[in-house]
């Protein structure tokens, strides 16, 4: 199997460092609704460095290079003390979140476990919608038992809904790595900005990706940045990954 080395890694080598379907079918298919969304603190962060950013780190952007298969990589021992790390910020965060987001991905639970460890008893819960766009085998995720038994204090109960809930282009094998096209993502961003202002809580930490804050912050996240903003602050297609996969060999 090849692929490519896709943007998020070219930013780690530069530093040298669902809902449902029927949910998506609901959503809106732009964000025109800007002026009416309800005022929103939001904590962003990226998981810590993982076993497939050190990967990548030995390709230049554009190359082409075999996908070794690390189906839902890990955090490195570093992204793992870069999570720790973040404990001094999150229990400084004013206000306080009133609720832990983060993609099923296991980078991003155990990024949120680890940052939020002491300093967070509130509830938490997976947001598929969250999830990395899928470049590789490192963004395929697990089924939701998996999840629930290695991360047993999390609400995953949306995903229970639709077990395979990663995009796979309909293939039969979950295992399947199918690149997810830039509009399926896009809409995918729409829906998940949606479900963020559905929410009753005004102040939320959500811990998620690369492709996913680069789309709706247009920044380009280091492993386990955190940035405060506010809801209206997203915007779909803030940073273009149309414009990265042209440039792809």
């Amino acid at each position: 199997m090849s692929a490519r080395a896709p943007p998020r890694a070219a930013a780690a080598m530069a530093t040298a460092s669902e809902e449902t379907d029927d949910e998506l079918a609901r959503e809106p298919a732009s964000s025109s609704a800007a002026t009416a969304i309800k005022t929103k603190r939001l904590y962003l962060i990226r998981h810590g460095r993982t076993e497939m950013n050190d990967y990548l780190s030995n390709y230049s952007y554009g190359d082409s290079f075999p996908d070794p298969g690390m189906y839902d990589t890990r955090l490195t021992s570093l992204g793992q003390k870069q999570a720790t790390g973040l404990r001094t910020a999150t229990a400084l965060l004013d206000p306080p979140p009133q609720v832990l987001i983060a993609s099923p991905l296991s980078r991003a639970l155990m990024t949120a476990e680890l940052a939020f460890e002491g300093t967070f008893d509130g509830p938490r819960e997976v947001c598929a919608l969250a999830s990395e766009r899928i470049y590789h085998a490192s963004d395929v995720g697990a089924v939701p038992e998996v999840i629930a038994a290695k991360f047993p204090n999390w609400n995953i109960e949306s995903l229970r809904k639709t077990p395979i809930w990663w995009y796979n282009g309909g293939q039969d094998d979950p295992k399947a790595v199918v690149e997810e096209p830039t509009e399926v993502f896009d809409a995918r961003m729409i829906a998940l900005k949606a479900w963020i202002e559905r929410r009753d809580e005004t102040v939320i930490a959500i811990v998620a990706h690369w492709g996913v804050w680069y789309n709706l912050t247009g920044r380009q996240f280091e492993n386990c940045e955190l940035v405060e903003c506010e809801l209206s602050d997203l915007e779909i297609g803030a940073g273009d990954l149309a414009d990265w996969d042209n440039t792809l060999p």
